[in-house]
């Protein structure tokens, strides 16, 4: 969605936490967009389509833009799921009156001059409260609507805009943020919402206008890395990220007193090094130089020019058995729920046939939700104090 080119919905998080970011985002070389990116604005614009038309999902099939079209594997997939569950937050709340693709822009001066604005998804109202609703097609990261900076952006300058200040004249001060978020790797469903109040989202705008400030006055700004800098296209160049690059070489890997910290640089230095490696690809794609690298072609592999031919020719080999050269393996359960759920099958039928075991153990955050795993020793421990007692 469109935005200003200091911050908007998608950026507002990473400037917040580093304004530094913006300068060095502006002084970046441009990156190209990528098929996720536009095959989520494909389905934006589907849904967006029906809702302006009052078409169903099922409508929205062969719906092109850009060249893309709405397949029927995207429609069960992503659009429907997602146009289902706004629905279901529609009647949840009983909604009187919504706007698709709505544009939203600040008039306090420290935004509004700087021409500070963005595209909601969906903004809705009922008798009670407001909605601010954003659609997220992607698998790979899945998103919260808790403290949603893009969310609380949108619903800020949503708040001062005039063309939908309106949609706050109700019973409360309740604002519902919701993210819809269809998606096989989503742990907690398509649909999420999260309840604040306009004076938290005023809060988060003057915290906003504060760092906008900052970030176009402040020449001696010092990057910060985080969570923050995933999709920062100033990743690549990052001078904190850099200096922490050479810090990491000189830790050593297996001193237990730095382990925990070098645990954490490891952690955002992985994304760090992905990102680098993208920007230089990219860059040599675009026929600039990298000093020092080139481009080379991957390694061949072969494949079948026509493999219903090769296949006919296998069936009249009479030395070559048709099972020795074919192969059929039964598709995971997640893979075969995904089948079943095309076809209207009901999956549950398969829970019989079907075990949930952990590989083992993985690294992860403090904070992270799941339960700590006992470890051999910790373990070990436990059943020799159930022994003594």
């Amino acid at each position: 969605m469109a935005h200003s080119t200091v911050v908007g919905g998608s950026t507002a998080k990473r400037l917040i936490n580093c304004p530094a970011s913006v300068k060095l985002v502006q002084a970046s070389p441009p990156q190209p967009t990528s098929s996720f990116a536009e095959e989520g604005t494909l389905l934006h614009e589907a849904a967006a389509w029906c809702l302006e038309t009052d078409k169903t999902s099922e409508d929205a099939i062969g719906f092109t833009h850009n060249g893309l079209t709405i397949t029927q594997e995207l429609h069960d997939e992503k659009l429907k799921p997602a146009l289902d569950a706004l629905e279901e937050l529609f009647d949840k709340y009983e909604v009187l009156e919504f706007r698709e693709e709505q544009k939203v822009a600040f008039t306090r001066k420290g935004l509004a001059e700087h021409d500070v604005f963005g595209t909601t998804d969906v903004m809705a109202k009922s008798k009670t409260v407001t909605l601010v609703i954003d659609f997220k097609f992607g698998d790979g990261v899945m998103v919260s609507p808790e403290e949603n900076h893009q969310l609380m952006f949108y619903a800020g300058a949503a708040l001062e805009d005039k063309s939908t200040s309106a949609f706050f004249d109700v019973e409360s001060d309740a604002v519902v943020l919701a993210i819809i978020q269809p998606s096989f790797n989503n742990p907690n469903g398509t649909l999420q919402e999260w309840t604040t109040t306009r004076d938290h989202i005023e809060d988060f705008v003057k915290l906003l206008e504060q760092r906008v400030y900052t970030a176009l006055n402040d020449d001696t700004l010092m990057p910060t890395t985080g969570i923050h800098c995933k999709f920062c296209p100033a990743a690549s160049t990052c001078k904190k990220k850099i200096d922490d690059a050479h810090m990491a070489l000189r830790m050593a890997p297996d001193q237990l007193d730095t382990l925990g910290a070098a645990m954490a640089l490891a952690d955002e230095l992985d994304a760090w090094i992905k990102e680098v490696r993208k920007s230089a690809h990219t860059q040599l794609e675009l026929g600039n130089k990298v000093s020092g690298w080139k481009l080379v072609p991957k390694r061949a592999s072969r494949s079948w020019i026509d493999e219903e031919d090769a296949l006919d020719k296998v069936r009249k080999m009479k030395k070559l058995k048709l099972e020795e050269a074919c192969t059929v393996k039964l598709l995971s359960p997640a893979q075969l729920e995904k089948v079943c759920k095309k076809k209207g099958i009901d999956y549950s039928t398969f829970e019989d046939y079907i075990q949930c075991l952990s590989s083992g153990t993985t690294i992860a955050r403090e904070d992270d939700k799941r339960k700590e795993a006992l470890n051999t020793k910790s373990l070990s421990n436990a059943l020799n104090k159930l022994k003594l007692g």
